[in-house]
């Protein structure tokens, strides 16, 4: 193939790769009982760790309300909860309850063990490249977000 073709295939194929993502996310969130979005959140948490629940919100795309009913229903089901900031006792900080996770990671670990296994035959270049495009990839989406929503990055 041309690198005409090849970067059209990539581009044709990427939608799809997003979708399948979205729909194992869709179908683990049914399986635990809870909406996609707080499954989005409970993620977000795992990579930023303990968060301001206004950070949250913007991390998420929710409005401050919003993000106040996902934190009492996360609180609730047991998968988070809120402490004060020490820094500044008027903030509020939302943090994992890890045990509770448990009941979410097993979902994922199966796709874990596949991913490992397709990856142990790539060359470290090819894990450098993959890790790059998927790292700059998250930031032009998350710049498209930015834009959609009318918001400057």
């Amino acid at each position: 193939m041309s690198r005409e073709q090849l970067v059209a295939a990539l581009v044709r194929e990427m939608p799809g790769y997003v979708g399948a993502a979205v729909r194992f996310n869709v179908v683990v969130a049914d399986k635990i009982g809870m909406s996609v979005a707080d499954l989005q959140c409970l993620n977000s948490l795992v990579e930023s760790g303990t968060t301001a629940a206004g950070e949250l919100a913007r991390a998420v795309g929710l409005t401050s309300g919003a993000m106040t009913r996902m934190i009492d229903r996360l609180e609730g089901a047991g998968y988070v909860r809120r402490v004060r900031d020490p820094a500044d006792r008027r903030r509020v900080l939302v943090e994992l309850v890890p045990e509770r996770l448990a009941a979410i990671a097993h979902h994922f670990e199966p796709m874990g063990r596949l991913w490992q296994e397709e990856l142990s035959g790539y060359t470290d270049e090819q894990l450098a490249f993959l890790v790059g495009f998927i790292r700059h990839g998250r930031e032009v989406t998350d710049g498209e977000v930015a834009r959609l929503r009318g918001e400057v990055r």
